[in-house]
């Protein structure tokens, strides 16, 4: 059988591995079709590549982006991009002034190609916050309901404490002109930061978190923030007390199953009077019906309350 080197299968099939991301016939990543930081897998995003060839001007950071990416993503971008009537267009350069160069960092890593050039960053605790934001600015609806569904999706029992917290703390303060426009991401945050909170309030995770609290001391900051995570602190540290649900044990009812975790009363198999009834305790805050085991849980009324309070 005659041998073809891969040059020659290149040429035969009209592959060339200058133009393309991947060697089809070994089957691995190419590095000739971007420009990569030094000793790193990850794109330099500072410098122009033969597709990324658009200049983003951030303070003092220039970054290169791929236009037709930005276009199609971004109603915002397209235009600019696009339309010789505009200055950036007619210049071929997008100044930002109202923005930092690492939350705009952020979003172009979010939706460019970075990790070998093939893949954008994964939305996770440290870029959500931020990538929703600039979504609304920009006009990213799919970006940014990727995010939404993150949020939706979250499961912090298998994440680290400082990552939950880190989106716990993001979701109680960096959204908040976004949630006045738009109910869906409000209540989808409202949600994602009560599981947050009840996986922090966790007796197993409090070490763990004051010992996050400690190096946070230790970094400092303003007085804005300082003060915001002591508030959201206290607001871990006696979860219990503040947002756990306030029973009358007055007003026990018969009803047909909890309300928080969907518990239903066992099957009857016998007549016997001496069978414990399935009682529910009615919460006074969110007139839920809760079980035995659901009485000492977190009430998600008074944490909206709370959230509220937090956001005036």
């Amino acid at each position: 059988m005659k041998n073809f080197s891969n040059e020659s299968l290149n040429t035969r099939f009209g592959i060339n591995n200058n133009n393309f991301p991947v060697n089809i016939i070994l089957m691995q990543p190419t590095t000739s079709h971007e420009t990569f930081l030094d000793g790193s897998d990850y794109v330099d995003f500072e410098s122009s590549s033969r597709s990324r060839n658009w200049p983003i001007s951030v303070g003092e950071k220039t970054f290169f982006v791929d236009p037709i990416i930005f276009s199609r993503n971004s109603d915002y971008f397209r235009i600019l991009m696009e339309n010789k009537s505009f200055l950036e267009g007619a210049i071929g350069l997008l100044t930002i002034h109202d923005e930092s160069p690492e939350d705009i960092y952020t979003l172009i890593t979010a939706i460019s190609p970075n990790c070998l050039g093939l893949y954008p960053d994964s939305i996770n605790e440290r870029n959500v916050c931020t990538v929703l934001r600039l979504c609304d600015k920009y006009l990213m609806p799919n970006l940014k309901r990727n995010c939404i569904d993150y949020l939706i999706e979250y499961h912090p029992v298998s994440q680290a404490v400082s990552e939950v917290f880190f989106l716990f703390y993001q979701l109680c303060f960096s959204l908040n002109s976004e949630y006045d426009h738009d109910v869906v991401l409000a209540d989808v945050a409202v949600d994602t930061m009560f599981v947050c909170l009840v996986e922090l309030c966790s007796p197993t995770n409090i070490t763990e978190f004051t010992r996050l609290l400690f190096d946070l001391q230790k970094k400092g900051g303003s007085a804005k923030d300082i003060k915001n995570v002591k508030r959201v602190a206290d607001a871990v540290f006696h979860g219990g007390a503040l947002f756990r649900h306030r029973i009358s044990f007055n007003e026990e009812v018969q009803g047909l199953g909890c309300h928080q975790c969907s518990m239903l009363p066992p099957i009857r198999q016998s007549r016997s009077k001496n069978r414990k009834p399935f009682v529910l305790s009615l919460c006074k805050s969110c007139n839920r019906e809760v079980c035995v085991h659901c009485r000492r849980k977190l009430c998600q009324r008074l944490f909206e309350e709370w959230i509220n309070e937090l956001r005036s």
